[in-house]
């Protein structure tokens, strides 16, 4: 994937560099850095390989649509290899891509959001981040789950049902959870890739995982099989029944 990502990102780009390069310096330094010293584009596709299957994670854990990730991955890529001359090392080119491709993504499913929706998720993260909101909600979950069988914990309806909790939870704390929960990443690599400070991430990510949390203990307590949906809220918003 990533030579194609490369070949189609920096086809007009590199057959214009092509045709000024003598032999020369590289006009890129951290290429003519990586490479020996040598003009070539080998270690911009190295770079793109390093990151690109985190980076479509990342993508694909908003979005659920390929078509749609491969375009944001192609547009990143795109604009790396336009700026490539603006990072030093290889962790700020990862940085640099991950942040860009979670915005892309968080961005394009926003969009797609009703007003009515987004006003609720305002509401919803502010009681998220209230520890007495999850302490009376609590009631309603199998409080043993986590001693359950292997087979029931890893089972493929429950991942079924975490998926669609991660995906119902306020566009804020799915991304902190997404980012540092699922691909575990460090708060300090989430802050950056979020641009956010990182106690907002601690607190983003404690939030959504008393929501995951409280998901899984809801799905034991209605019994193995039945799987609420999403984190036991029903249509009109309600997080105290399924």
């Amino acid at each position: 994937m990533a030579a194609t990502f490369v070949k189609r990102a920096t086809r007009p780009e590199r057959q214009r560099k092509d045709a000024l390069s003598t032999g020369g310096d590289s006009p890129y330094p951290v290429l003519s850095l990586v490479a020996g010293g040598e003009w070539n584009f080998t270690s911009f596709e190295e770079w793109v390989g390093g990151c690109e299957d985190k980076a479509f994670r990342f993508a694909m854990h908003f979005l659920h649509d390929e078509p749609a990730v491969q375009e944001i991955l192609q547009e990143t890529f795109l604009a790396a290899w336009e700026t490539i001359q603006a990072f030093a090392s290889r962790a700020r080119f990862n940085a640099w891509v991950y942040r860009t491709t979670v915005k892309a993504a968080v961005e394009r499913l926003g969009s797609t959001r009703s007003r009515g929706r987004v006003s609720h998720e305002h509401t919803l993260l502010f009681l998220f981040a209230t520890r007495e909101f999850w302490s009376r909600v609590a009631v309603d979950e199998d409080p043993a789950w986590s001693l359950r069988p292997p087979h029931q914990l890893g089972s493929a309806d429950l991942l079924r049902h975490l998926r669609k909790t991660v995906d119902t939870l306020p566009l804020e704390l799915r991304a902190a959870f997404v980012v540092c929960g699922i691909e575990e990443m460090s708060l300090e690599e989430g802050a950056d890739i979020l641009d956010l400070p990182v106690r907002t991430v601690r607190v983003q990510l404690e939030a959504a995982t008393m929501a995951v949390r409280h998901a899984i203990g809801r799905y034991f307590a209605l019994g193995v099989g039945r799987g609420a949906r999403g984190f036991a809220r029903d249509d009109s918003g309600s997080l105290a029944r399924n």
